[in-house]
């Protein structure tokens, strides 16, 4: 199949989806993978049992731009049950911490965190053939957002910062209950904010494109300085060290001059350290992921350009050290598994895979967990040393996007791009390979989701239907943030209803 039939199926929207499932169905065979599609509901307003923040200082810490530098040389999921329409929110009760008076970043002698071991279930099994599952479905509906308030005020563990958009721009923190939401800095053109591992700092991108350049700002909003400074190349998925010295990052070039960055456009990987220090670059390719011992990292290649499709083809996903040796290849595309019938019996078809992105680690270490693009996306696990590779979930003629392993290593997270152009997330649970799915359909739409520390709640944005015929943006606005508890079975609870993007939460 040519890559060329690979992009007008993928990006040929909810038309061409329909009519390619009515024609599995004619032949006997459903190709989508069985799961539960969780329910979202909306809380008017959630009870915030979060001890109260502490106040502002009396004149809170403003923040100002510094002159422009250019750089130097987990229980098992619950059954799939019928979810009620209403749901009262769930409390998540952070502890909270004392304010830090550190205001500079942490110097790169910091010592690592304490190591944690992971549970066996790392390692990726020899089977994945999922459980059955029903589906269960119910309206989302979100309340717009107040405004925010500018402040100094310390953060509490178990906070999520995302990027607020509207009349007040910028950074801000929320408590997973839906209290305490804070405007830590005021400003534009922000993506992507990233928690360092002690949640001191907070690291950013600021511009867009070729125009995008890395910052970091103290948890509490004030400090704000730029890290790079690179006319005409763009910084892209920043990733901080486990041990919070360094942060990782792609850079890239608009070579091709299309107007955009993207996989036509080769990127590097570039690492600096947390004070900005010291920049260098480490590789070529893109997706930069650290091993949890600080010490390694994984990352997607660049592999080779094609303009028949928005990616290249025939890359892999490479392991390197932080000091940049010891360089190799340990999984290739010909390893891959592409028998779609590992997941489900009735879809016997090869994924025709031709390209690897966003590896992720197990917090052990042992296993890393990617994206293969192709015929059809394919979720895949393997060892850190490429072998055992595993086939964990498919989307016939869609796509996949980040993947997140749980911090106990037991559940993978990860953004689906179905072929009707409705985004959606999922939680595979590795052990019983239990899968539970929100969005992916007409008016109901999720993404960019991260994991909460315990493992059992995780934050996601539903980025409305406001570009569909007919849609009413009053009741479903875009950039609704919420948060789902894998072990309730309840909907998910909205604690900002619009303008959200990007949440982190640590």
């Amino acid at each position: 199949m040519s890559l060329t039939s690979i992009t007008v199926r993928r990006f040929a929207g909810l038309l061409l989806g329909v009519v390619l499932s009515a024609g599995l169905v004619a032949c006997g065979a459903d190709p989508t993978p069985s799961v539960v599609i969780a329910a979202t509901t909306t809380v008017p307003a959630p009870t915030a049992t979060l001890p109260p923040a502490a106040p502002p200082p009396t004149a809170p810490a403003g923040v100002t731009e510094p002159p422009t530098l250019a750089p130097t040389a987990a229980p098992a999921l619950a059954p799939a049950t019928q979810v009620p329409d209403q749901a009262t929110a769930t409390t998540l009760p952070p502890a909270t911490i004392p304010p830090t008076a550190a205001d500079t970043l942490v110097p790169a002698t910091a010592a690592p965190p304490p190591a944690t071991s992971a549970p066996a279930s790392d390692t990726p099994a020899a089977s994945d053939t999922p459980a059955p599952a029903t589906v269960t479905t119910a309206p989302a509906a979100t309340p717009p957002a107040p405004g925010l308030t500018p402040t100094a005020a310390p953060v509490s563990a178990g906070s999520i910062v995302f990027v607020q958009h509207g009349a007040t721009p910028g950074l801000a923190v929320i408590q997973p209950d839906g209290s305490g939401r804070r405007l830590l800095l005021p400003a534009g053109d922000l993506h992507t904010p990233r928690w360092s591992p002690n949640r001191r700092h907070i690291a950013y991108l600021r511009g867009s494109g070729t125009h995008a350049d890395l910052w970091v700002v103290n948890a509490d909003g004030s400090g704000a300085r730029r890290l790079t400074n690179t006319p005409g190349v763009g910084e892209a998925d920043e990733r901080w060290s486990p041990d919070g010295t360094t942060l990782a990052y792609a850079r890239s070039t608009d070579s091709n001059s299309d107007g955009q960055l993207d996989t036509q456009d080769p990127s590097e990987v570039w690492l600096i350290d947390s004070d900005g220090g010291h920049p260098r670059r480490l590789a070529d390719g893109r997706d930069p992921a650290w091993a949890p011992d600080s010490k390694r990292l994984a990352f997607a290649t660049n592999g080779k350009p094609d303009s028949a499709g928005a990616y290249g083809t025939g890359n892999t996903i490479d392991m390197i050290n932080a000091q940049g040796q010891n360089r190799w290849s340990p999984i290739k595309i010909p390893a891959i598994p592409q028998d779609t019938s590992l997941v489900d019996p009735q879809a016997q078809f090869n994924a025709a895979t031709i390209f690897l992105r966003y590896p992720a680690w197990a917090p052990s270490g042992q296993s890393v967990a990617f994206m293969a693009e192709g015929h059809s996306g394919l979720i895949v696990t393997a060892s850190d040393k490429g072998t055992q590779p595993t086939l964990r979930d498919f989307q016939y003629e869609g796509n996949f996007a980040h993947v997140f392993w749980s911090p106990d290593g037991t559940k993978l997270l990860y953004e689906a791009a179905p072929p009707n152009g409705y985004s959606g997330v999922t939680v595979l649970t590795l052990a019983d390979r239990h899968r539970f799915a929100l969005g992916g359909r007409p008016g109901n739409s999720a993404y960019t989701p991260t994991w909460a520390p315990d493992s059992a709640h995780f934050v996601w944005v539903q980025p409305g239907n406001n570009s569909a015929v007919g849609a009413d943006p009053t009741s479903n606005p875009a950039g609704a943030l919420l948060v789902s508890n894998l072990t309730a079975g309840a909907p998910a609870t909205t604690i900002q209803g619009a303008e959200a993007a990007d949440p982190d939460w640590r």
